[in-house]
């Protein structure tokens, strides 16, 4: 389909059509107190949907979505969201309403029928939706209509959903337990202390792009949008230390090899007429008359003619030169280990305590189908370095892991200790993690924005 944009409008500032099947819609980003924010918004309706971007991965996850009538529904990322960042919804809200009344008001960008329709919807009946707004998306300073959205949205019931379509006997991400966020201490204020967060995604496997596409992306193809469960967060450990490797290996390629490599690669790539060139190239090259060349191709085919190996150096001392070099092979994988005591003072935090271990070991757990005929990959988890609100801009970040191993000490102190309840009196977990994907150089400057030369990166 084509473009819904006006002949002469060229492409919008700041907005692109995320899908070619639907040219109605339209994206853009914004961000607000240091959170990435995506905004969706549907010309032909007036709908809009406002996504949480993950600063590392870049994933989406939906937050709301709100009808041009201004009914909302709350997305599946709204919960752990509002729980984590209190107070912030409502300017990102109000910065998605006034970014949607700037592109509507485009003339020209919804037929005549479907702007006067979104004009007079209860939604955008008010405001400027058909002019040019002056209005700057972003700047949050009138919230009196999305702090109204907010506090309906809070009266929603949230569907819960199945860890996979198909099975139902696996716990809901978003109950992993039931609360949305865990702290130790009990008392950690993230608006005020740094910490580290683990916040646990549902899996999702990689979109095979179309082989069509292949030549031109050079990818496979990319993940969907996570759906966030509930997120642990505790003090920053010590001995933080991250270990990035590539793998590089010796590789050799002699002569002969590279006589046959070219003409091998020369009847690929150029067909017959190619292949003749270059029999015709070795004859030349042979014919010369070099001694080196006479005793290489002298021995190789004696060599091959007799089953003899190392003739050359018996005849000659000498050897073929291997033409030795490091070359590289491949990036490798970061893993991660985090060792946390976790001690209660109060019979709320051994709660909490219980929960979080749950959390972690429930979490990594594999999941079963309704028939036993297959095996469902386990959550994966968002690691995060927070400083001040947002990402830890002097401590490496970290793409999504795969939890590989949890172990728990019951009795770190040596000794068996309980409280009267039963519960123990420290508890130490050790955990590895493995991300998911390796890192590239473009990740340090696609990391929230602000490339390598304001933060260490990854």
């Amino acid at each position: 389909m084509a473009d819904r944009l006006p002949p002469g409008q060229g492409a919008l500032q700041n907005w692109n059509n995320i899908d070619s099947n639907k040219p109605e819609e339209y994206s853009s980003e914004f961000v607000i107190d240091g959170n990435r924010y995506a905004n969706v918004t549907n010309v032909a309706t007036g709908q809009r949907q406002l996504y949480f971007v993950q600063p590392i991965s870049n994933a989406r996850g939906l937050l709301t979505t709100t009808n041009a009538d201004g009914t909302i529904t709350k997305g599946g990322n709204y919960d752990n969201f509002n729980q984590f960042n209190p107070g912030k919804l409502a300017a990102a809200e109000e910065a998605s309403k006034q970014a949607s009344i700037k592109l509507l008001s485009i003339p020209g960008i919804s037929t005549p029928t479907e702007a006067a329709a979104i004009k007079n919807s209860k939604e955008f009946k008010s405001t400027s939706v058909g002019q040019n707004s002056a209005s700057d998306p972003g700047t949050g300073d009138d919230l009196s209509s999305a702090t109204t959205q907010i506090e309906s949205l809070n009266k929603l019931n949230e569907k819960g959903g199945a860890i996979s379509s198909d099975s139902k006997r696996n716990r809901d991400i978003k109950n992993y337990p039931e609360n949305n966020l865990l702290k130790y201490p009990i008392d950690l204020n993230p608006q005020e202390q740094d910490f580290i967060s683990f916040t646990m995604l549902k899996y999702s496997p990689k979109k095979y792009a179309d082989l069509s596409t292949l030549g031109d992306t050079g990818t496979i193809g990319g993940r969907g949008d996570r759906t966030s469960g509930s997120t642990v967060v505790l003090p920053i450990q010590p001995a933080i230390t991250d270990l990035n490797t590539v793998e590089w290996a010796s590789d050799s390629m002699n002569a002969p090899e590279l006589i046959a490599a070219s003409l091998a690669l020369n009847t690929i790539l150029g067909g017959s007429e190619a292949a003749t060139k270059s029999v015709t190239d070795i004859i030349n090259l042979i014919g010369k008359g070099n001694e080196d060349i006479k005793s290489l191709v002298a021995t190789s085919l004696a060599g091959a003619a007799a089953g003899t190996k190392g003739l050359l150096t018996r005849i000659t001392g000498g050897i073929v030169n291997p033409n030795m070099e490091l070359l590289f092979n491949g990036p490798q994988l970061r893993n991660f280990q985090f060792n946390i005591v976790l001690s209660s003072r109060e019979p709320d935090e051994s709660k909490n305590i219980r929960n979080i271990i749950r959390f972690f070991k429930q979490g990594m757990s594999v999941k079963r189908s309704n028939t036993d005929l297959f095996l469902q990959s386990p959550h994966t988890f968002q690691i995060k370095y927070n400083y001040k609100g947002s990402e830890h801009p002097w401590i490496n970040r970290i793409k999504e892991c795969a939890l590989t191993g949890c172990t728990v000490n019951y009795t770190p102190a040596g000794t068996y200790a309980t409280f009267g309840d039963g519960a123990m009196t420290s508890y130490e977990i050790g955990l590895q993690f493995s991300e998911l994907e390796a890192i590239y150089d473009d990740d340090y400057e696609n990391s929230g924005g602000k490339g390598n030369e304001s933060e260490i990166g990854y």
